[in-house]
């Protein structure tokens, strides 16, 4: 189940449009995207991080 706290419809169509090399990429635009959505996308993820870096860890 994905954490709550990231639209991932969004996120996923902002990446459409960065990697597609046929469209302008907006800096200001996407500053302002990253600047505003990436903060609480830390806190929603931070569970997933912590399980990976356990996960990550026992591997060794």
């Amino acid at each position: 189940m994905a954490p709550a706290g990231v639209e991932w419809a969004l996120a996923v169509a902002n990446r459409k449009f960065i990697i597609h090399p046929d469209d302008e990429v907006n800096r200001e635009l996407t500053w302002l995207t990253v600047s505003r959505d990436l903060p609480g996308w830390k806190v929603s993820l931070q569970g997933l991080f912590r399980t990976a870096e356990v996960t990550l860890d026992e591997a060794e």
